[in-house]
């Protein structure tokens, strides 16, 4: 049935003169991860434990609902929820096709309105007949209800109060491929890539309004480790079965088709040698080169495991999406975009690299918060590698924090403006050079002409113009140069007591940064002789606990066990049932405080049966009796603390006999108890 359906769904093509593309599937995955959400509706959270995403080698992810094994328990006020949902969209789209004018001729999307609708029908039928559920009945039953599949379910006519066997027919519903969902990207399209598996991931994150998934694909010895979303949290995703005629079927892959979307990448370097073995060798079977495990513990982490490495992603794309979806509606809403958007932070480390003719076989992450945040792998030498995740995160954020420091010390080294100007500034003597040697040049040049005896009467006209051009080559070629000289010293005197004053304040600072650096070496050095002490002192703790332990073993019986086990049992049960019985405590006290004997004086309240004395006497002696019943049964309740807290302490101070006394005598109150 299953193969039936994948060659009439719409992951083959249906038009086979027109497409022939046939679609690898490598992976699938339920759609819900998180089943405890407050921000989720019950009609969502059924929807999503019935569905499954279905991953296709090129990125393509399509869906299938419903996946419901026999026997499936569900709280029935889900499968309820689900119900009511699917009657409000009928309701919803035959009033849309009533409020539309009549035409001749069926709009597209009225066609898919229409089949929505016959969508929603067949899913109500099937929940209805699934798990038992009888329309317009006022009759609540259980808390849990579950699905029938292949048995038989008793059920009671309204004709009989005997139970009747009926076989219910939801095997005969075989469920169809929707989608494809979410579109691979033009990237993925390459025949390079290979889409490996598929998780949930993020459902928390997703606000009650989006579901997400991680895809892990392979491209050689590089992972793309892509995050991807669903709107609706499983209300899009509703049930579709192989009767559904090709009409429907296209008219509702139409408005599925694109409604999620990628939102996220991260690269994995992974050295692995028969990357390209494994690639080549899909087409017969699908070899898993990596697998995605998600982290019970943190909702935005995920650990990639391959043959060679585990890698660990941390991303709040999900929650992110989320809620630039909810300040998108926000902002529609009030006709504001004032909001500063989140933005999205994604972070990758290696959490285990395998040693060299090592294979990691698998890994999984421990659920016990007393263990803390540790991630087991087994490698192919038969031994089981622990990792401290939130260590190896520490260490990855210090390592990031350290570069950036050192990136931003290299930049501003490269930026060191005294290094530029002592650069850009010529040497002294190539300046004064040329003005030196016009000086000279010109004083060369000039001879005694006339002394200072010459009277000016003696003094001719040749000689005078000699005069004149001695002294405006004097002018020009002596004191304009050494004037020049005298500007140009000036401001390398200026230049040169700048340099000296910045210098002066950077050496003090330099000095300063000095003596912090040894007071904080001094504090590092006594640190860490503080640690060395503290790990020696706690070593030998930890040596002398662990000898003492491999010699402790559990002393506890079978009929022990039974009863810690029926203790816990007992304690799950009141749980459960905890917040009925607060209810009912506040009825009963509110119709106590009701039927108080004041009331009943003044007529408020008045019996509806009306006993003789002889059987209200019989009441209040029963009543007596019932008292007198609690009363021993509180005093065996406390005989029992008694011995079990005399059983803690024996058991505490090693008295093994004491300890077996007191067990028996446990047991044996237990049994008559029992009887």
């Amino acid at each position: 049935a299953e193969n039936e359906a994948y060659n009439s769904s719409s992951l083959r093509g249906r038009n086979n003169e027109v497409s022939s593309i046939d679609k690898t599937v490598t992976d699938f995955c339920f759609l819900a991860q998180e089943t405890s959400s407050t921000s989720t509706s019950g009609a969502s959270r059924a929807f999503a434990a019935m569905s499954i995403l279905v991953l296709c080698s090129d990125g393509a992810v399509y869906t299938a609902s419903p996946i419901i094994f026999d026997g499936t328990v569900l709280p029935r006020s889900m499968v309820l929820d689900a119900i009511t949902h699917l009657d409000t969209e009928i309701d919803a789209s035959m009033s849309f096709v009533e409020s539309l004018p009549p035409s001749p001729v069926e709009s597209t999307e009225q066609e898919q309105v229409e089949a929505r609708a016959r969508q929603c029908k067949a899913a109500k039928r099937y929940l209805m007949d699934a798990f038992g559920i009888l329309e317009n009945t006022s009759i609540q039953g259980s808390y849990y209800v579950s699905a029938s599949i292949v048995h038989p379910r008793s059920s009671y006519s309204s004709s009989s109060t005997s139970s009747v066997n009926s076989l219910s027919e939801a095997l005969a519903w075989q469920p169809r491929f929707q989608g494809p969902i979410v579109m691979p990207t033009q990237s993925d399209a390459d025949t390079s890539f290979f889409c490996v598996c598929i998780e949930p991931f993020g459902g928390v994150g997703g606000a009650g309004i989006i579901d997400g998934f991680v895809v892990a694909q392979s491209e050689g010895r590089t992972l793309h480790v892509d995050f991807g979303i669903i709107p609706g949290e499983g209300s899009v995703v509703l049930p579709r079965f192989e009767f559904e005629s090709d009409g429907d079927c296209q008219l509702i892959d139409e408005l599925l088709r694109g409604t999620g979307a990628y939102v996220e990448r991260a690269l994995i370097k992974d050295d692995q040698e028969d990357a390209e073995e494994s690639r080549t060798e899909i087409a017969t079977s699908v070899l898993r080169n990596c697998v995605i495990v998600v982290d019970p513990l943190d909702a935005i982490m995920v650990h990639v495991s391959s043959k060679s490495r585990i890698a660990t992603v941390s991303t709040n794309a999900i929650a992110v999406t989320a809620q630039r979806m909810l300040a998108q509606i926000d902002d529609e809403r009030s006709n504001k975009n004032d909001k500063e958007l989140p933005i999205v932070r994604t972070k990758v480390w290696s959490a285990l690299e395998a040693a060299n003719n090592t294979v990691i076989l698998g890994a999984g992450v421990s659920r016990d918060i007393h263990l803390g945040h540790i991630l087991l792998a087994r490698l192919s030498s038969g031994t089981v590698e622990v990792v401290n995740i939130t260590a190896t995160q520490y260490l990855h954020e210090s390592s990031e924090l350290m570069k950036a420091k050192s990136e931003q010390l290299a930049a501003s080294d490269g930026d060191d403006a005294a290094l530029e100007m002592l650069q850009r500034v010529k040497p002294l003597h190539e300046l004064l050079q040329p003005l030196v040697s016009k000086v000279s040049n010109g004083l060369s040049k000039m001879g005694k002409i006339v002394g200072g005896a010459t009277l000016p009467k003696d003094t001719r006209p040749e000689i005078l113009s000699i005069f004149l051009e001695t002294q405006r080559s004097c002018e020009v070629n002596v004191v304009t140069p050494i004037e020049e000289m005298s500007k140009i010293l000036d401001s390398r005197r200026e230049l040169l007591k700048e340099m000296h004053d910045h210098q002066a304040a950077e050496l003090e600072r330099l000095t300063e940064l000095m003596e912090e650096f040894k007071r904080k070496h001094e504090s590092n050095v006594k640190r860490v002789k503080e640690y060395e002490a503290n790990a020696s002192k706690l070593a030998e703790r930890s040596s002398a606990l662990l000898t003492a332990s491999r010699s402790l073993h559990p002393h506890i019986t079978d009929a022990e066990a039974a009863y810690f086990k029926d203790l816990q049992r007992y304690e799950s049960t009141c749980n459960k049932w905890d917040e009925k019985v607060i209810q009912l405590k506040k009825d009963a006290t509110s119709s106590c405080d009701a039927m108080s004997a004041g009331a009943i004086q003044n007529g408020q309240v008045r019996c509806l049966v009306d006993l003789p004395a002889e059987k209200i006497d019989v009441c209040h002696k029963m009543l007596r009796g019932e008292a007198q019943l609690l009363k021993q049964l509180e005093q065996k309740v406390k005989e029992s603390s008694e011995v079990v807290e005399k059983i803690s302490k024996s058991m505490s101070r090693g008295e093994n006999a004491d300890s077996a006394r007191l067990r028996l005598r446990l047991v044996g109150d237990k049994e008559n108890h029992l009887r």
